[in-house]
C-alpha cells in the first residue's frame, strides 16, 4: 500500500509538535466521493495532537527533511493522534502546492499482527483521485489506481492489483488474493534496481541482489532451516528455532542442490497460488525467475551455517 504497513504502525522518525496552518486545514478534499462510495473520511478533530515532518521525493520513496533551506518545495506530512495515545488516527500528506496528495483514515492498534482498518486514497496535483485502497486485518479487501495514461487496475473482494502512486519517487505494485492477501511485491530500490516477495501458503521467496527463501511452519510461523543465497553464489542455512543437525557441515554443491530443490518445490506451489488467483507468472514479472536463479554457484568450499 501507498505507505508501509509497519512503518504506519511504528513511526519512528522524530516529528515537531505544530499548529497546523488554516491554509493546509482548508484543503482537505470532501469526505465522501463517488469513487469510494462506502466509505467517507474523518474529519480533523481540533482536539487531535498533529506532529508535522517535511518529505522530499526520493528513489525508493520519500525522505524526512530536517532542515530545509527557506524557499525549497516540500510535501508536508501531517500526522494526527488523540491525546494521550500513541496511536495514529488519520495523515495527511501535501503536495508543495498545498493541495493534498495522500490522506490515510487509521484504526489501526499495536499487536504482533496488524489488527484494525486503513483507508487509503491519493490524487494527483491537479486534484484528480488516482489511488484508493481499503485495508483491514493486514488484507487489502477493495481498492483501485489509476495511471497517468489512465490504465486503471482494481481490487475487488480481496482479489486484484494495485499500483502505488509514485509522486514521492518509489514505484511499487502488489497483487492480491486469498481475501486479501499479499502475493507479490515489486518495489524500487533507491540504489537502482528492484526488490521483489512472493509469498502464499507454502511460504516466502525474496529477490533483490540475492535470493531468500522460507517455509512456513503454522499460520504465523518460518520453519528451519531458512535459506539464503548470496549475490556471489554462496548458498547458506540457517537454523531459529532449533539448534542445527548434529555431524558434519554440508558442501556448498550440497546446500546449493537442496536449496534448488526446496525453490523448485516453492514456484510449483506458487504457480498454482496465481494461477487460482487468475494471474499468470508472466503477468506478476517472475516467470524468467521460476526456471532457477540468475546467480553461479559458488566456486568456495564455504560450509553453511
Amino acid at each position: 500500500m501507498v505507505l508501509a504497513m509497519a512503518r504506519f504502525i511504528s513511526f519512528t522518525l522524530v516529528a515537531a509538535l505544530v499548529m497546523l496552518t488554516p491554509r493546509l486545514a482548508a484543503q482537505t478534499p470532501p469526505a465522501a466521493s463517488p469513487l469510494h462510495p462506502g466509505y467517507s473520511f474523518a474529519a480533523i478533530d481540533p482536539a487531535w495532537r498533529a506532529e508535522k515532518r517535511l518529505v522530499e521525493p526520493a528513489p525508493g520513496g520519500g525522505r524526512t527533511v530536517k532542515d530545509a533551506p527557506d524557499g525549497a518545495r516540500h510535501f508536508t506530512e501531517v500526522r494526527y493522534r488523540t491525546v494521550g495515545s500513541p496511536l495514529t488516527s488519520k495523515v495527511v500528506c501535501y503536495f508543495p502546492s498545498g493541495r493534498v496528495f495522500q490522506e490515510t483514515d487509521s484504526t489501526m492498534r499495536n499487536a504482533p499482527i496488524p489488527l484494525g482498518e486503513l483507508h487509503i486514497r491519493a490524487f494527483r496535483d491537479d486534484g484528480a483521485m488516482q489511488y484508493y485502497a481499503h485495508w483491514k486485518d493486514g488484507k487489502c479487501l477493495e481498492g483501485f489506481s489509476i495511471a497517468a495514461d489512465g490504465t486503471t487496475e482494481r481490487v475487488k473482494d480481496g482479489r486484484g492489483s494495485l499500483s502505488e502512486p509514485t509522486d514521492l519517487g518509489g514505484r511499487s505494485r502488489r497483487w492480491f488474493a486469498n481475501g486479501g492477501r499479499g502475493i507479490a511485491h515489486v518495489h524500487q530500490l533507491s540504489a537502482g534496481g528492484e526488490q521483489i516477495w512472493l509469498t502464499d501458503d507454502w511460504g516466502q521467496w525474496t529477490r533483490a541482489s540475492g535470493e531468500s527463501l522460507a517455509r512456513r511452519k503454522g499460520e504465523m510461523g518460518w520453519g528451519d532451516p531458512q535459506w539464503t543465497l548470496a549475490a556471489d553464489g554462496t548458498v547458506t542455512q540457517e537454523f531459529r528455532s532449533a539448534p542445527p543437525p548434529a555431524g558434519p557441515k554440508p558442501s556448498q554443491a550440497e546446500l546449493r542442490e537442496r536449496f534448488l530443490a526446496q525453490r523448485r518445490e516453492f514456484f510449483a506451489h506458487f504457480k498454482e497460488t496465481a494461477k487460482a488467483a487468475g494471474f499468470t507468472l508472466e503477468e506478476l514479472g517472475v516467470a524468467p525467475f521460476a526456471a532457477g536463479p540468475a546467480t553461479r554457484a559458488a566456486t568456495t568450499s564455504r560450509a553453511g551455517k
